[in-house]
């Protein structure tokens, strides 16, 4: 099998062999995308999705103007018949992903849940009850200010074990 035709995006396995870094390779345009570059990005999460070895995909836009300005509407207006959004949702959608499902194996979502709950679990009560009572709180809070309290919450609520608390 050889390896994909990469025209506007460029896909990098980086040296610990962990981390797919791709990158959208339409700096001329601030890195629109258009149907043939999401379907490209569609290829690119497929190779992050198919390879267990690879764990993280880091997307990166070309040049200093822009990560992405978008969907390129002047590629559009040019190319109106080459709209069909069923097209467009087999090749996972916008940047290949906003119609894409991605499946975690059931046991192994399943493990992760249940020895983070076994942790929780052993947890002193007061320390979960705080983290609960900060998750409430932050609920209607802008995401960077319920990160303000929901991070001293949680390492507060792992380190109680080690204090006795």
């Amino acid at each position: 099998m050889s390896d994909p035709v990469w025209e506007y995006v460029r896909v990098e396995r980086l040296s610990d062999g962990h981390i797919l870094w791709i990158t959208i390779d339409r700096p001329e345009v601030r890195n629109a995308l258009h149907p043939p570059a999401s379907e490209e990005l569609g290829r690119a999460w497929d190779l992050l999705e198919a390879d267990a070895d690879l764990r993280v995909g880091v997307l990166t836009g070309a040049g200093d103007r822009a990560f992405c300005a978008g969907f390129d509407l002047k590629w559009a207006q040019a190319h109106p018949r080459n709209l069909d959004q069923r097209n467009v949702v087999r090749q996972g959608g916008f940047g290949g992903l906003t119609a894409r499902r991605v499946l975690v194996p059931f046991d192994r979502l399943a493990n992760s849940a249940r020895v983070l709950a076994e942790r929780i679990a052993g947890l002193p009560p007061l320390a979960v009850l705080a983290a609960k009572e900060a998750a409430d709180l932050s609920q209607s809070l802008p995401l960077a200010e319920a990160l303000r309290y929901q991070y001293p919450s949680i390492d507060r609520l792992f380190a109680a074990r080690n204090r006795g608390d």
